[in-house]
């Protein structure tokens, strides 16, 4: 986090502007340590201060940055990978996704889902294969990440404005995707 943060404040002192230290790691914060929300934050953080015409970097930025980059990587990652996934998929994510930061259980899953564990199970493995989720150890827990918990429980304001957008209707799938492309998609991190 304090690599990001010094990247922030350099990369800012370049290009004529100014980042305090608090602030640079507020941003920092707010990018989770996912390497395009770390672009995105620093870009759109970067791209409110100009707005203002201000050359210091303020929390107000930090947080209007934060905001644009959610929606942009909901736009370019969460909601295509989402809405590309089979409909059990989703139906296992949307019952992940109520268990917030916790990794959750199959079991658990199965519970919320109406379904067994072996189904469970099996969807919980085509999802870390695909790389959607990942495993948080022994036990059969699995962590979702946040910006995709996000779009997937469909509370967060952002996420209706990226499925409005994205999709003229909840039912179109966009086009699905390779074994090779969903392996390069940088979504699964820790929460």
């Amino acid at each position: 986090m304090l690599e990001v943060r010094d990247a922030y404040a350099s990369v800012a002192s370049k290009s004529g502007k100014e980042t305090p230290e608090e602030i640079a790691l507020d941003a920092a914060r707010k990018a989770g340590g996912h390497p395009y929300m770390i672009q995105l934050v620093g870009y759109y953080m970067w791209r409110a201060a100009e707005q203002r015409g201000s050359r210091i970097i303020e929390s107000c930025d930090v947080s209007t940055g934060e905001s644009d980059a959610l929606l942009a990587f909901y736009e370019a990652i969460c909601a295509p990978l989402y809405y590309g996934l089979r409909s059990p998929q989703r139906f296992f994510i949307e019952a992940m996704a109520k268990d917030g930061d916790a990794p959750s259980k199959v079991s658990d899953i199965a519970e919320r889902t109406g379904r067994t564990t072996s189904w469970a199970a099996k969807y919980r493995a085509s999802l870390i294969r695909e790389h959607v989720i990942e495993s948080a150890g022994y036990g059969n827990r699995a962590l979702l990440h946040a910006a995709l918990r996000r779009l997937s429980t469909q509370r967060n304001p952002l996420a209706r404005r990226v499925a409005e957008k994205t999709l003229a209707a909840p039912h179109n799938l966009l086009p699905g995707r390779t074994s090779a492309q969903t392996k390069t998609l940088p979504i699964v991190a820790k929460t």
